[in-house]
């Protein structure tokens, strides 16, 4: 059981790991930052920051599949893992545009969710939540479900 858990555990690290680097290519941040938009230190900052909440996402959607489905392969676990944690990140994206959109200057509303209302603002204003829909849900879905596969020792 702890070995089963220290698996899980390596795959959730390597996920954010994967996925930092992914939004860092996605967005630019290079660029972002030899441009004068943000400095390295706040480009990291950002990036680790949405990794996390990403990969906290997608663990929950990881294990709440799990809860729900029972697959008795490892293929059937991986690719539930993967649609699960599509369905999370849609769902996570179409929140910030509702919100985004449902947004009145004038109200004491904040523009963007306000539980990580920096992040989200970054990674989400205008059509930047293309990328991550587009870009980036896919990549975490793939991903996700090549790392359960790997975490698994079932037999196929």
């Amino acid at each position: 059981m702890v070995e089963k858990g220290l698996r899980y555990s390596a795959a959730t690290a390597v996920f954010y790991a994967l996925f930092a680097f992914a939004l860092w290519s996605v967005y630019s941040m290079r660029a972002q930052v030899e441009g004068g938009g943000y400095s390295l230190t706040e480009a990291h900052s950002l990036v680790l920051k949405m990794a996390a909440i990403t990969t906290g996402l997608c663990a929950a959607a990881t294990l709440l599949g799990r809860l729900i489905f029972r697959s008795v392969s490892r293929l059937g676990t991986a690719v539930r893992s993967g649609w699960c944690t599509g369905l999370c990140l849609v769902a996570y994206t179409a929140a910030n545009v509702l919100w985004r959109n449902s947004w009145d200057p004038t109200s004491v509303k904040p523009a963007f969710f306000p539980f990580w209302g920096d992040v989200n603002a970054r990674f989400f204003y205008e059509y930047n939540w293309l990328s991550y829909l587009l870009f980036l849900t896919p990549l975490a879905m793939i991903t996700a479900a090549a790392l359960m596969w790997l975490a698994e020792r079932r037999k196929t």
